[in-house]
């Protein structure tokens, strides 16, 4: 999928939405009730953050370095090709199951730089491979690098990656800039990066390549001499997907977290597992399976609502749908755009598999105070709600974070096989 689609709240409720242009981001829907008690999302049982093993990295929430809550943070480690010792080791990277390909901002803090790395660079007929991804906030600009890449225990070579606000590298084209303003800083993003882990091995595919006139999309440039002209790109050319440059473990991710109580927790850490049913540690038979349409969405239904473009999504900070005739309570002032009830609701929607799903999941989550929620000094909330902007393939139903905590969350790549089935999916 070639988007990531983030509501990421700073100190002062500032509400960012990421949204590329070539995604579809979701809508939602179906069946609920309320209640002034309940957890802070997920299932009983919660998430397995016990697994072990070199298919495994740790992933925290915390307001360590940047003050947003409910984002999901890994630790990557990036090598030259040239010279495998000459490395560096970059945390706060979001983990985001609604995009795809790693992007790392070319100084990730005031003591960090990508600089002197001494990175190889992406090239075509000669001339060094620019990108530009467009969010609905803004757009990241950067050279396209080659690294050796490491994350927990899995390591790929030559992996393709997004160097975002390269001081060194070319001008922003118009193609670029004319579509929204650049976010050129980790503060304005909110990690040093992200890694996304979605269903598909690049972050554009057949829409950006020449033989569908992939120029068009302004996604990949051409750049010699300062100037960078639109280009289509081999989909083998174009970012990966880094899981699936690994040699093993490679077909899948699984997000868990443990459930957390309706008031959240300060900080919380979860576990990402590389690989569905290639180990002792990542089989995945009790888990349901929800396949995907062609835009990699499925259907949810709530409270009498059809949403067919849903969709989860460990980028998004909360839960995000448009609620039927306004019937949970909207926040005003400084946190308009999130659900603000008087009392914790217990609600319940159902999953449905697309395109021609019909046996649901039924799946419990919560709304709560968003107010009372940003003012408590947690930055793990599991009741995080709002609004959401429609797309034109449906109604959007975001399953951001909260619906992780509490959970196993199952994302097979496209193409690859488990014992649930081919991917494309999600499971939990």
């Amino acid at each position: 999928m070639n988007r990531t689609f983030n509501y990421n709240y700073f100190s002062l409720f500032l509400t960012l939405i990421f949204c590329a242009v070539l995604a579809s981001c979701g809508g939602g829907g179906g069946g609920g009730s309320s209640s002034s008690s309940g957890t802070g999302g997920g299932s009983s049982g919660g998430g397995n953050t016990t697994r072990t093993g070199n298919n495994v990295a740790t992933v925290s929430v915390d307001g360590a370095i940047f003050n947003v809550v409910d984002e999901p943070f890994i630790t990557v480690t990036i090598c030259s090709t040239n010279n495998t010792a000459n490395c560096m080791t970059i945390d706060h990277i979001l983990v985001d199951t609604g995009s795809v390909g790693l992007r790392i901002f070319s100084q990730p803090s005031t003591t960090e730089s990508l600089s002197g790395l001494s990175l190889a660079a992406a090239t075509i007929s000669g001339n060094q491979v620019g990108e530009c991804l467009q969010f609905v906030q803004g757009n990241t600009w950067g050279p396209v690098m080659l690294a050796n890449l490491t994350i927990g225990g899995k390591s790929a070579s030559n992996v393709a990656f997004q160097v975002i606000n390269d001081s060194s590298f070319a001008p922003a084209p118009a193609g670029c800039t004319g579509t929204g303003s650049l976010m050129n800083t980790p503060t304005d993003f909110g990690a040093k990066g992200v890694l996304g882990i979605g269903m598909y091995l690049q972050d554009c595919g057949a829409a950006c390549t020449p033989s569908n006139n992939g120029a068009s999309q302004n996604i990949y440039f051409s750049c010699a001499s300062g100037i960078c002209n639109s280009i289509g790109m081999l989909v083998n050319s174009q970012v990966q997907n880094p899981v699936s440059t690994f040699s093993t473990d490679n077909n899948g991710v699984i997000l868990s977290f443990n459930s957390i109580s309706a008031a959240g927790l300060r900080t919380a850490t979860g576990t990402l597992t590389f690989g569905i049913d290639t180990a002792t540690n990542n089989v995945s038979n009790n888990a349901n399976t929800i396949q995907v349409d062609s835009y990699g969405n499925f259907k949810t239904v709530f409270d009498g609502q059809t949403y067919t473009a849903s969709y989860i999504d460990s980028g998004s900070n909360g839960l995000f749908f448009n609620a039927p005739a306004n019937s949970i309570p909207q926040c005003t002032g400084s946190a308009a755009g999130f659900y603000c009830p008087t009392s914790n609701q217990l609600l319940t929607a159902q999953i449905y598999s697309q395109p021609n799903g019909t046996t649901p999941v039924s799946v419990a989550f919560s709304i709560g105070y968003a107010n009372s929620l940003f003012n408590s000094g947690n930055f793990a909330l599991g009741n995080l709600g709002g609004t959401a902007t429609d797309v034109p393939q449906g109604k959007t139903f975001d399953w951001g974070l909260p619906f992780f905590f509490g959970r196993d969350v199952y994302v097979a790549i496209e193409g690859n096989k488990t014992t649930k089935g081919t991917g494309p999916y999600v499971g939990f």
